[in-house]
């Protein structure tokens, strides 16, 4: 169960030695979900790239983006990510599928973010991997 909640829709942030619940992740699309459907016009951006097999604190995974992302969710094989502006960390899952929370840093305009190995981290050297951002018009 996460440890703390976002200021504005009570989103969860899991600290590293939080366990998930479904249950949480469910409310939070439901928010994600109002919230985007208030904002009026949202601007929705996807790509893809492939990792290159490196992984840990001093290798971590960027995106760059053209404006700041408010939600990013990264999909590849069996494992997704889904980091929400201003949290500190995001769900993932192992190459087992033992889930657990990697460090993000947001920059002006990127997304990294680390694991313990490539998978985790979302970055097995030559698999595909999905983005999808989103971004409130007018507050990029």
């Amino acid at each position: 169960m996460a440890t703390n909640y976002t200021e504005n829709y009570q989103l969860p942030l899991w600290a590293a030695d939080d366990a998930f619940l479904r249950t949480e992740f469910n409310d939070a699309h439901e928010k994600i979900d109002v919230a985007l459907k208030e904002c009026g016009n949202c601007r929705i951006v996807w790509g893809n790239y492939t990792g290159n097999g490196t992984y840990g604190q001093q290798a971590p995974t960027v995106l760059s983006f053209d404006g700041i992302p408010l939600l990013v969710c990264v999909s590849g094989q069996s494992m997704l990510l889904t980091a929400v502006r201003s949290s500190g960390y995001a769900p993932t899952n192992d190459q087992v599928g033992t889930p657990y929370a990697v460090p993000l840093t947001w920059g002006e305009h990127t997304l990294s973010w680390y694991g313990y190995d490539a998978p985790s981290q979302l970055n097995m050297s030559g698999k595909l991997y999905y983005f999808i951002a989103l971004f409130a018009t007018g507050k990029e």
